[in-house]
């Protein structure tokens, strides 16, 4: 799915998330050093890449989330009716299916009563490149800065904003 398909469902999950009262769990992931990767070896593999990422992903998720591409190397994932944990555990399932390729780096952000999609979706970038900051490879939960290691050879690492 592209940006403009990502826009119109962000809106229609906000919509249904105000009315029912579930949460709903949006995630920005990024290619770990994807511009590298297509210096690299070209265009062509890079694009191969990120279909490779996003079929990998696409099948580690439910029928109801939304994958996008949502610019260059970055996608969005829209995760109605997911607590924060439940998107933790998610992220950890989609890295081990796509630690082979490339790592990658994400920000989730839980919704929050009367949010605009537009804000929800800026939580979880700036959460982003706090992970990316903070060494890839790796989902940081916006607020909190709860720092999860994706690898499986590390461990829940928190640090909270003062």
């Amino acid at each position: 799915m592209n940006r403009r398909v990502w826009e119109e469902r962000l809106r229609v999950e906000v919509s249904r998330a105000g009315r029912s009262g579930d949460p709903l769990t949006v995630v920005v992931l990024d290619i770990d050093r994807f511009k590298a990767y297509n210096d690299r070896f070209g265009h062509a593999a890079g694009d191969r890449l990120l279909g490779s990422c996003a079929a990998h992903w696409l099948a580690g998720v439910r029928a109801v989330d939304v994958l996008a591409r949502i610019g260059g190397e970055e996608f969005g994932l829209l995760l109605p009716d997911c607590t924060t944990e439940g998107g933790i555990e998610i992220m950890r399932r989609l890295s081990a299916a796509t630690r082979e390729l490339r790592t990658f780096s994400a920000g989730l952000a839980q919704w929050i009563p009367g949010e605009t999609g537009a804000s929800l979706v800026s939580r979880a970038d700036e959460a982003l490149y706090e992970a990316k900051g903070r060494g890839r490879d790796a989902c940081v939960v916006a607020e909190s800065s709860l720092l999860v290691r994706l690898s499986p050879q590390h461990e829940l690492q928190g640090k909270h904003a003062s």
